[in-house]
């Protein structure tokens, strides 16, 4: 590996946002020239890795100046064998390699040389509680964020491992560590975690400002991943950037196509199986039992504390894409409550009849109404034909109102009849009155007046 190393498409790394097959336009020109004089000037270090995430080559390598994207190897063929067996041990095969020589230009290019010719090995040997959960689920891609994590933390403690550093060492300690500060927010994994706080120790037993600093400026970060203002941060901006990218896009269709789905549109009934298979995997994580696993949030700060490795993590994260396509896909909400488990049809009939042969004993409107907000609210998925029974579950009561409305204006109507006859005088009434017999009179107005008030709280009985 004596040879330098080529590294192009500086242009496409510098500038990430252009769109591809169009012409580089002149602000992006310069912001390469731009780039690639600050190399001819500093000559630093990169780091040189395979590149999974390439969609267009998944064997590429790339470059990478203070974890950020610097280019593409060109002769990767000279090195390719020794990288590749260190990704297939470690999972993180890279080495460390030097700028040499720069070509500045619109479509510039530079060279590097490797440090060494021992590419270092770091196994990932994670032995926990963490490993007994094995759902069926493909990794969520690594994203440019996680990569610029893992790249920082391996790179500087590379640094450090140096009895005395350079001043330029010291300055791209900086970088790197302005890095994690921009990405940490991502860093929620036990590799990132344990990376971090093997930098912090490594800076403590340097002396300088700077290392004290730059411990200091890490120790935050580590100290605020999971506090309430950064959770405030994830639930609003960070997991919906994150699950709405092309890279959860990826691990969707990744998942169709382990499901042999990816040639054809699934039904309903097979999404909602899958959706019930989705939850159970969510819900048997032995380290996050017996929290909701609705909270995205909350089960990826408990995730973070209780050590999750990162392949578990990426997997995760592809449970909570694959439960989001599947809920807007059968028209289930996505971030209010995880909808039950789908049930098969004769257990949903017989579910149903249950409650609404239950909602029949009730006396009281109101107990029924909350029958039907449970039936509405905790089993999702209702097929139509059920909805229209579950809405009848009051019916019984429209009637029963209606009865008790015609029966009370029926009494209402006696009532009133009655009282009239009462105050009516009668023939018997007008022969006392002629023969002067007032008293007789008057004592049978006073019996009718008795009468009245007695049949006025009889009536309804004796209907």
């Amino acid at each position: 590996m004596g040879d330098l190393i080529k590294i192009v498409g500086v242009q496409y790394a510098v500038n990430s946002n252009h769109v591809k097959g169009e012409d580089m336009t002149a602000q992006e020109q310069q912001k390469t020239i731009e780039f690639l004089t600050m190399l001819d000037r500093k000559h630093p270090y990169v780091s040189v890795k395979p590149e999974p995430t390439n969609e267009t080559d998944e064997e590429a390598f790339v470059a990478r100046v203070a974890s950020r994207k610097a280019g593409y190897v060109r002769n990767r063929e000279e090195y390719k064998s020794l990288a590749q067996a260190a990704l297939t041990t470690s999972g993180r095969g890279y080495f460390r390699a030097r700028v040499k020589e720069v070509i500045i230009s619109a479509e510039g290019y530079f060279f590097v040389e490797a440090e060494t010719d021992s590419t270092p090995i770091v196994p990932i040997l994670h032995k926990d509680h963490w490993k007994e959960w094995e759902p069926p689920l493909p990794l969520f891609p690594m994203t440019e964020e996680f990569l610029c994590v893992e790249d920082a933390t391996m790179m500087m403690i590379d640094i450090l491992r140096h009895e005395t550093l350079t001043s330029d060492e010291e300055e791209e300690l900086q970088e790197y560590t302005e890095t994690l500060i921009t990405m940490g927010k991502y860093a929620l994994w036990y590799e990132a975690k344990e990376g971090i706080e093997n930098v912090i120790k490594a800076m403590e037993a340097k002396k300088g400002d700077k290392m004290r600093y730059m411990a200091n400026e890490l120790e935050h970060l580590l100290s605020g991943l999971c506090n309430e203002g950064r959770q405030k941060k994830l639930r609003k901006s960070w997991l919906p950037h994150l699950l709405s990218t092309h890279e959860a896009e990826r691990a969707w269709h990744d998942w169709l196509h382990l499901k042999g789905a990816d040639c054809h549109k699934p039904d309903n009934l097979k999404m909602m199986l899958w959706l019930e298979d989705i939850e159970t995997e969510l819900s048997n994580i032995p380290a996050l039992a017996p929290y909701s696993n609705d909270d995205k949030i909350a089960m990826l700060i408990r995730a973070h504390y209780t050590r999750i490795p990162l392949d578990k993590y990426r997997q995760l994260l592809t449970a909570f894409v694959i439960r989001d396509r599947l809920r807007m896909r059968l028209g289930l909400p996505t971030n209010s409550f995880a909808p039950t488990p789908s049930l098969t049809s004769q257990k949903e009939d017989y579910l149903i009849d249950k409650i609404i042969k239950y909602s029949q004993t009730l006396v009281r409107r109101e107990d029924v109404e909350v029958l039907q907000r449970f039936i509405y609210h905790e089993i999702s998925y209702l097929p139509p034909e059920y909805k229209l029974r579950v809405d009848n579950m009051t019916e019984r009561f429209l009637s029963e109102e209606a009865r008790e409305g015609i029966q009370i204006n029926a009494i209402k109507e006696q009532t009133k009849a009655l009282k009239g006859v009462a105050k009516k005088p009668t023939i018997q009434a007008e022969h006392y009155h002629a023969g002067n017999s007032t008293f007789d009179v008057h004592s049978k107005h006073l019996h009718l007046d008795h009468q009245e008030e007695g049949n006025s709280a009889l009536l309804p009985s004796e209907l």
